[in-house]
């Protein structure tokens, strides 16, 4: 995953979020485990399983850019930026995948 990544910049990953299903954990875990930094930008619906969607995910070796949540919060999509403490309780629940 680091080949994909620039040191100057995050890495992101869209990912389709099915209702009920590990693979955004299995993903938050994986970034986890290389990545210093790792956000992940979605519906409320979707994090918590209630909806299918798409999730956009953010890692990185430095703190993610200032402002993400903001910006977000003045599009019209009412998508947000996770706080910490769900992406870290998804990395808890996740399962490291392997390979690239």
């Amino acid at each position: 995953m680091r080949r994909g990544s620039s040191p100057r910049g995050p890495l992101s990953r869209q990912l389709r979020r099915t209702a009920r299903d590990a693979a955004l954990a299995d993903e938050v875990a994986t970034l986890s485990g290389v990545f210093s930094h790792v956000g992940v930008i979605a519906e409320p619906a979707h994090l918590t399983g209630k909806r299918r969607g798409n999730c956009v995910l953010l890692a990185s070796q430095r703190p993610l850019p200032d402002g993400i949540d903001r910006a977000l919060r003045s599009d019209a999509v009412s998508v947000r930026l996770a706080r910490r403490d769900r992406v870290l309780a998804l990395a808890r629940a996740g399962t490291v995948l392997g390979g690239d």
